[in-house]
């Protein structure tokens, strides 16, 4: 029994590790000051009238600032919850690029049985992306008989439910670009 818990115990620990987000990765270590700015974005409104706060953090340790993209939630009640995605700059940058070729294929989409789930997923555990169904579910404004219903979605993190639904990408687009416009305006201080 104590060399299995020995055999066990490395692969728990590395199992841990890989669940940082690159912020967390950046921020561990000890006898460092690190210095957190942050700036707010505008703020996301999902089609389930939930809002997901925007904020552009730069962290620095005197030798290099690295940019996060914060996204969170917080549900309301006795037992408040908080969900959140801690997106890199190099990650927004990836999102970024996947959004125009996920657009593409969302104006193609057809001949798939009932529905189809087309997304990205960052390095950190972030996805976007859209369903394609045969039958709507919500009420969308400019749905036309017989089209695929097609909804986009966020989901912040990588487990548990934190998924947020959008009736097109132009908002989370028009974020994720300001953030990249505040970095780019940061960097040149």
């Amino acid at each position: 029994m104590k060399h299995l818990i020995l055999f066990l115990l490395p692969l728990v620990l590395l199992s841990q590790e890989k669940s940082l987000s690159k912020m967390d990765k950046f921020l561990e270590g000890s006898g460092k000051i690190y210095r957190l700015e942050n700036y707010p974005i505008s703020a996301l409104m999902s089609a389930q009238n939930e809002t997901i706060k925007a904020v552009l953090r730069k962290v620095s340790n005197g030798l290099e600032s690295q940019y996060f993209l914060i996204l969170s939630h917080e549900t309301g009640g006795k037992y408040s919850k908080t969900k959140s995605a801690s997106i890199a700059e190099e990650d927004l940058r990836g999102i970024v690029r996947a959004i125009p070729s996920l657009k593409a294929q969302a104006q193609k989409e057809e001949g798939y049985t009932y529905s189809v789930e087309n997304k990205y997923i960052s390095d950190g555990g972030f996805k976007l992306g859209y369903i394609a169904q045969k039958e709507e579910k919500w009420v969308e404004p400019n749905y036309v008989e017989g089209d695929p219903f097609l909804v986009w979605f966020i989901t912040l993190e990588k487990y548990g439910e934190s998924g947020f639904f959008f009736l097109d990408e132009l908002q989370f687009e028009a974020t994720f670009k300001e953030a990249q416009s505040k970095i780019k305006e940061l960097k040149g201080k």
